[in-house]
């Protein structure tokens, strides 16, 4: 429940120290032109909070987090998710493999030096992301189904651009969203869907 007249310190992608007064639902956002902290007015009151003085890196590492937001997924659909590990001097490498990829389909690749990425490649959509050591994947396919898992979003991506993937498996993960106003997954449903590994044997 947010009560009138209530703030929280927001850290929006200009990087500079915002407070937002909430008031029956609504956000004002006061924008300081300062690195550092400056006395904001809740309701005619002076803040009663801590004053920051910001990193010097702290605009830039905002910027990098706001502009590689979460992907909206519209059920039903598919998600699989790769994160392989090539190391912080083989960027180039894991960018060509991606060019590989647009040329492929015939999409126009991201400028060079890019660290994130998305586009719809018709069969599926794809999310990449560089990080500093490591390359992220994630995949998209829409479309209904009736076992999320048989036909995961990867297959509709070329198995031997997967097999040349640069670097080594860190995270593998397949994602099934169904819509809400379907019926309920059984307990037989799931254990068909799943495979149960159980780290402590159950009682």
């Amino acid at each position: 429940m947010i009560r009138r007249g209530c703030y929280a310190t927001c850290l929006l992608r200009c990087g500079k120290r915002h407070q937002c007064i909430r008031e029956n639902y609504r956000v004002a956002i006061v924008i300081t032109t300062t690195d550092q902290d400056q006395p904001s007015m809740t309701q005619g009151e002076p803040s009663k909070g801590p004053h920051f003085v910001d990193h010097p890196l702290r605009s830039r590492l905002l910027e990098e987090v706001h502009a590689r937001p979460f992907a909206a997924v519209e059920p039903p659909d598919h998600a699989s998710h790769l994160a392989l590990i090539s190391g912080e001097y083989e960027a180039e490498a894991d960018f060509a493999h991606l060019v590989r990829l647009c040329q492929l389909y015939g999409v126009s690749p991201p400028l060079q030096g890019s660290r994130h990425f998305r586009c719809d490649f018709g069969s599926f959509r794809l999310k990449w992301e560089r990080h500093t050591e490591f390359c992220t994947y994630t995949f998209f396919h829409h479309g209904l189904f009736e076992q999320p898992f048989f036909t995961p979003a990867i297959s509709a991506v070329p198995g031997d651009w997967l097999e040349a993937l640069p670097g080594n498996r860190l995270v593998a993960i397949h994602v099934a969203v169904k819509s809400r106003n379907g019926p309920l997954c059984s307990a037989e449903d799931l254990r068909r869907f799943l495979v149960v590994v159980f780290l402590v044997e159950p009682p």
